[in-house]
């Protein structure tokens, strides 16, 4: 079975901050959410397996504490 990853990079600007990633469909669902992930200040790279998505279009989220930190259209493509 092929494994199918979305990588995404993001700038924290506070050290040590607790967060989810969520992708979310056209109607609101939440598809997939990661549990919870440490980012530190500067640079973080998000690696999330999507294998068990089907294709189309979707909202990506990184929340911390009920706060949307990013949130973009990804495009979901095997």
């Amino acid at each position: 079975m092929q494994r199918f990853y979305y990588i995404h990079s993001w700038t924290v600007v506070n050290d040590n901050i607790k967060y989810n990633v969520v992708i979310i469909d056209n109607l609101g669902r939440e598809v997939l959410k990661t549990e919870s992930l440490n980012g530190f200040a500067g640079y973080n790279f998000n690696t999330i397996n999507v294998s068990s998505i089907e294709n189309g279009i979707y909202h990506f989220e990184i929340v911390s504490e009920n706060l949307k930190l990013v949130s973009k259209k990804i495009i979901i493509q095997k």
